[in-house]
């Protein structure tokens, strides 16, 4: 199974948006573009779990199991992303003296919160209304 053409370019943007970010210390002048960057990666991953996660697509009501597994991912996904941006403090910013992408404990649990409502719109859309569509953006492309 590969991605589509639409995943790939949303993951594209999103890595050069966060790139562009960084180098031009986004995140420090305009809080407001941390918001929309992690709800984002969050519709990404909830893209990813339903190319990828056949069960979350064939269920025919939401219960308790489903809800924990978009929270899950959600967090998952997002605690990697905040492992990169220590990792990159940690190895990148502090020794050269830049700006810090890791802002403490309320912007990370905030940027958590922004990724499970990322993945959380998804689902609940490919549930409630755009099945359809969010099939085409996840299909699966054979050989």
């Amino acid at each position: 199974m590969r991605l589509s053409k639409s995943i790939k370019i949303t993951l594209l943007a999103l890595t050069i948006f966060n790139v562009l970010a960084l180098s031009f210390n986004w995140y420090h002048t305009k809080p407001w573009v941390d918001i929309p960057a992690h709800f984002v990666f969050g519709v990404l991953i909830g893209l990813f779990l339903l190319s990828f996660h056949p069960k979350l697509k064939t269920l025919e009501r939401f219960r308790l199991v489903v809800v924990l597994q978009i929270v899950f991912w959600g967090l998952a996904a997002g605690s990697f992303w905040e492992m990169m941006e220590y990792t990159r403090d940690t190895l990148y910013a502090i020794p050269k003296h830049k700006e810090l992408a890791q802002q403490g404990t309320r912007d990370t649990i905030g940027d958590l919160a922004n990724n499970i409502i990322g993945v959380g719109t998804v689902m609940f859309t490919y549930k409630f209304r755009g099945k359809k569509i969010l099939q085409r953006l996840t299909k699966k492309k054979h050989d």
